[in-house]
């Protein structure tokens, strides 16, 4: 699907691929071998801020909402590093939350996804 027909998307559309983003940054957030591969360890020193100890689920949340807005919208080129960014917040996020529900995630990235879009 090339940048033009994902700007056309509905709704049902949107979800599908958020579901399908916060499904392969878990899967991505559990490997070793993927975080190595992307530079997750140490990227996140100079970019979290203590906004992150209120809600992670919900910092991590609006985070992957803006890029998904961002690669749609084209507002900005998506960078690598924004993928290993998301990566180590969700697994920053795994860290404090006792258990991050993948569902959960995903209905606050649509929540996000819905405000920033207007």
């Amino acid at each position: 699907m090339n940048r033009r027909e994902r700007s056309s998307q509905g709704p049902q559309d949107s979800r599908q691929r958020v579901e399908k983003a916060v499904s392969q940054l878990f899967l991505l957030s559990r490997s070793e071998e993927a975080c190595r591969l992307l530079g997750v360890d140490g990227i996140l020193a100079e970019q979290v801020d203590i906004s992150l100890l209120d809600d992670p689920l919900d910092y991590v949340a609006y985070d992957i909402a803006a890029a998904v807005r961002d690669a749609d919208e084209e507002v900005v080129p998506v960078q690598a590093s924004m993928l290993s960014t998301l990566v180590a917040e969700v697994r920053m996020c795994n860290l404090m939350v006792a258990h991050v529900d993948q569902h959960d995630l995903t209905e606050r990235v649509m929540r996000h996804l819905r405000e920033l879009q207007g």
